[in-house]
């Protein structure tokens, strides 16, 4: 199976249609969008209520998890990746799900991030930005780096692959840069960016943005996955799948479906299940409406610790509930015909 690639039109452009559903008018700017996640760290959104009030009982769950997890080794942290660490934990998604077969690059989240950056280069559009001319990023810088990432997945077959070292820094290298596109994606072209202020960005610039020490971290945490799941690797699968009601909470993807289960991938150098991370995946059931996924089950994989959370979906839905809720497809339906448009734009003006 395949996922569905994500929306290659004009990356400043969205269609009429999602943007009055989405009920405001800069979804899709550089300026970054709505999503599941951001609905989630929103206590007083839709989604928040819906899941909290559906599913109350989390507290039990976390406290049997997280006590097993303090005595887990987190590995590949020191002080020097501490700025680094919301990129280090989008990169390792990136690589992790290369171990699959590669999706093409015009579906990658971090695509459309790119092509986002190269057009605020282009309308001379910035945040806080006091010498525009240092930002150099076009249209063909993309393409050329794309390009170069493509080769070198052709040339190396990474997926169900332990990498050479030479080679395994050379991919994470690529995938930290994927990650500095991502966020633009997510949140935008922000002063903090290395992307901000890097000058010519020839592919070698590009990837020399990458620390060292990132990129033996990321090696790090890849070896590990590789190692203790590379049985898992073979089992049917879906990179990066969206739902059918992912407009409806300003999108959602998840990063992998595997013999199905919902798998999230988190690096953390923390290990302590949360009930945001549990009502995520939640989220991510819910908004699969017509059951495209055949979800069975769901969980996280710790990628600092080399440990998957696992939990099958009617047991997990029955414990959060304390056994009120109803069938998956029951909670489906209800989450589906929540007015979105109303709700959407009430909360965006709390």
């Amino acid at each position: 199976r395949h996922t569905k690639p994500h929306d290659t039109s004009h990356p400043l452009s969205p269609n009429p249609h999602q943007t009055a559903k989405l009920g405001y008018e800069n979804t899709g700017s550089i300026f970054g969008s709505m999503s599941l996640t951001t609905n989630l760290d929103n206590p007083n959104s839709f989604v928040s209520r819906f899941l909290k009030e559906k599913f109350p009982q989390t507290r039990s769950v976390l406290a049997d998890y997280n006590r097993d997890l303090k005595q887990v080794e987190t590995i590949g942290w020191t002080e020097d990746l501490k700025k680094w660490y919301a990129t280090l934990g989008t990169a390792i998604d990136y690589r992790l799900r290369y171990y699959f077969l590669p999706k093409h690059h015009e579906e990658l989240v971090a695509h459309q991030g790119a092509l986002r950056a190269a057009y605020a280069n282009e309308l001379g559009v910035y945040v806080d930005r006091t010498n525009p001319d240092e930002l150099l990023l076009t249209h063909d810088n993309i393409d050329e780096f794309f390009d170069h990432l493509t080769r070198l997945l052709d040339e190396l077959q990474p997926a169900a692959k332990r990498l050479s070292p030479e080679h395994e820094r050379e991919l994470c290298r690529y995938c930290f840069v994927l990650a500095l596109f991502e966020q633009v994606f997510r949140a935008g072209l922000l002063p903090t960016s290395p992307l901000f202020s890097m000058g010519e960005p020839s592919v070698e610039a590009l990837l020399e943005l990458a620390p060292e020490a990132c990129v033996e971290d990321l090696c790090t945490q890849s070896w590990l996955f590789f190692d203790r799941f590379v049985d898992r690797i073979h089992t049917q699968y879906v990179l990066n799948p969206t739902f059918d009601g992912s407009i409806d909470v300003g999108g959602a993807d998840a990063d992998l479906v595997l013999d199905g289960c919902l798998i999230d991938f988190k690096s953390t150098i923390n290990p302590k299940l949360t009930s945001k991370w549990l009502h995520q995946l939640l989220g991510y059931a819910l908004l699969d409406y017509t059951d495209e996924y055949r979800l069975t089950s769901v969980g996280i994989y710790l990628s600092r610790q080399g440990v998957l959370l696992q939990w099958d979906l009617p047991g997990l839905f029955e414990r959060l509930s304390g056994g009120s809720t109803g069938s998956l497809n029951e909670l489906r339906e209800q989450f589906s015909s929540l007015d979105f448009d109303t709700r959407l734009r009430k909360q965006d003006l709390t």
